[in-house]
C-alpha cells in the first residue's frame, strides 16, 4: 500500500462534492510521487492506507463512478498560498473537445471547468481549451489519439510534487522545425513545440507558451525563469536549464541543430547547423571567452540509457565557459567543459580512461551516441542530465 500525500493538508476539503452530485461524492487526495529514484515523497507523515479514488477520470463518460449527468475531473480547491486540487464528481460540462472553456472560482464545489466528461480545460481559467484526458499506465482508456502524446501538467491531477494520475493529450511535433507530426503544420498560435524528458523517455508536444505578465512577456535565451521551470516556460525553440553549476534556479536556453564536431571535423558547426544555431537565438558564439555557447547533442540531457527520437537529432546550447566538468568524479564541476573543436577525432572512448579522463568528443556530447554504446554512457549521461535539469511537466496556464 502507498502512503496518501496531502492527507493533513486536505482534511478540511474532504466533504461532499457539490453541484448536484450525490452526498457520498468526496474530494479525494491522491498518491504521492517519487523523485525519480523510486523513493516516495510525502507532503506529511500519514499512516499507510489503501488508495480509494472516488471516481475514474479515464473511464468512459457515464462509467466514471459519478451520478447521472456528472463527470469525474480535477477540481481547483485553492490557488493561494499554494495551489491545491482534488479529484471528484461535478456536473458534466457542455463544451466539446477542442472548444473554448472556462473554470469556476476556486473551491471544492466551484473550481471545475465547463468541458464535457473525458476532457479537461487547459489554459487560463477564462479562455482555455478542452483537451482529452489521458493516463500513463498503458491501458486502453489511457491512450491518446494517433499523432498525440499524453502530457503531465503541473497542479493538474496532482498536487505539488506528486506524480499526476492523469494528463492531457497534445499533438506531437518536432522542436527544430516547430511543425506537428500529424499534418506538418505549425503548432497553433500562441503555442510552441516543447520537449519533455522523464526518467524513461523524451517526447515533444505542441503546448501553450507561458505568458508571465499582463504585458504579454515571454522568455528567451538567458532570461531567468521567475517561477516553476515547466517545459513551456520559455519561447518556442528554447528549453529550461540551470543558471550555473549547482544552481537551483533556472533560465531559458536555446535549442539548436547539432552536428558531429571535433578537431578538424565540422568545426564551422560548433554552434549549430544552418539557421538553427545558438547565435541565431542570441547566444554568444562559441569563441566568446566568457559566456560562449556551443551546440551539444540532446542525448546528454536524457537520464535513461536508450536512445529517444531526439537523442541524436536535437541539440541544446551549452555555456562551455562555466565550471561544469567534473574531472574527479565527485559530482561537482571543477573544470570548464572543453570546446568540441579542441577534441581529437576518433578518441571516442567510453568509459573514459584516466583522471581526468581522456578528452574525447563522445564524453562531452559533441557527436552522436552510437547505439552500441547506449549502456556505456549511462554514468556521464545521468550526471549531465542532473546538471541541466529535467523538466517533464507543462504549465497549464
Amino acid at each position: 500500500m502507498k502512503k496518501l500525500a496531502l492527507g493533513a493538508l486536505l482534511a478540511g476539503f474532504l466533504a461532499a462534492c457539490g453541484g448536484g452530485g450525490s452526498g457520498d461524492d468526496v474530494v479525494q487526495p491522491i498518491d504521492a510521487r517519487t523523485d525519480g529514484s523510486n523513493t516516495t515523497i510525502d507532503a506529511a507523515d500519514t499512516t499507510d492506507a489503501p488508495v480509494s479514488l472516488v471516481c475514474d477520470p479515464l473511464a468512459a463518460p457515464g462509467s466514471q463512478g459519478c451520478a447521472a449527468n456528472e463527470k469525474c475531473t480535477w477540481i481547483r480547491v485553492q490557488t493561494t498560498p499554494s495551489v491545491i486540487g482534488a479529484l471528484g464528481c461535478v456536473p458534466d460540462g457542455t463544451v466539446a473537445l477542442g472548444g473554448t472553456c472556462t473554470r469556476g472560482p476556486d473551491g471544492q464545489t466551484t473550481g471545475y471547468d465547463t468541458c464535457v466528461a473525458g476532457s479537461i480545460c487547459i489554459g487560463p481559467s477564462t479562455g482555455g481549451i478542452c483537451q482529452d484526458i489521458c493516463g500513463f499506465d498503458g491501458s486502453a482508456n489511457a491512450a491518446c489519439a494517433a499523432g498525440q502524446a499524453c502530457t503531465r501538467y503541473q497542479n493538474t491531477f496532482a498536487n505539488a510534487m506528486e506524480d499526476p494520475i492523469a494528463g492531457a493529450c497534445n499533438p506531437t511535433c518536432q522542436p527544430i522545425t516547430q511543425l506537428r507530426d500529424d499534418n506538418n503544420q505549425p503548432c497553433p498560435m500562441g503555442q510552441g513545440c516543447y520537449t519533455l524528458t522523464s526518467n524513461t523517455e523524451t517526447t515533444a508536444v505542441c503546448a501553450r507558451t507561458v505568458v508571465w505578465d499582463m504585458m504579454g512577456t515571454t522568455l528567451g535565451h538567458n532570461d531567468p525563469i521567475p517561477g516553476s521551470a515547466s517545459a513551456n516556460a520559455c519561447r518556442p525553440f528554447h528549453a529550461p536549464r540551470r543558471t550555473g553549476p549547482g544552481a537551483t534556479t533556472f533560465e531559458c536556453g536555446a535549442l539548436c541543430q547539432p552536428n558531429d564536431v571535433s578537431q578538424n571535423l565540422n568545426v564551422g558547426d560548433e554552434g549549430g547547423v544552418g539557421n538553427h544555431t545558438c547565435a541565431d537565438l542570441n547566444a554568444p558564439p562559441p569563441e566568446t571567452v566568457v559566456g560562449g555557447e556551443s551546440c551539444r547533442y540532446f542525448w546528454a540531457r536524457e537520464p535513461f540509457t536508450n536512445l529517444s527520437p531526439f537523442s541524436n537529432t536535437l541539440g541544446f546550447c551549452w555555456d562551455h565557459t562555466l565550471l561544469w566538468y567534473d574531472s574527479n568524479n565527485d559530482m561537482t564541476g571543477d573544470m570548464k567543459t572543453p570546446r568540441c573543436t579542441t577534441l581529437p577525432v576518433g578518441m571516442d572512448l567510453l568509459p573514459p580512461i584516466g583522471s581526468p579522463p581522456v578528452p574525447d568528443p563522445l564524453f562531452f556530447w559533441c557527436i552522436k551516441q552510437p547505439t552500441m554504446l547506449t549502456g556505456a554512457v549511462g554514468h556521464s549521461k545521468r550526471y549531465m542530465a542532473e546538471l541541466v535539469g529535467n523538466v517533464d511537466t507543462l504549465s497549464p496556464e
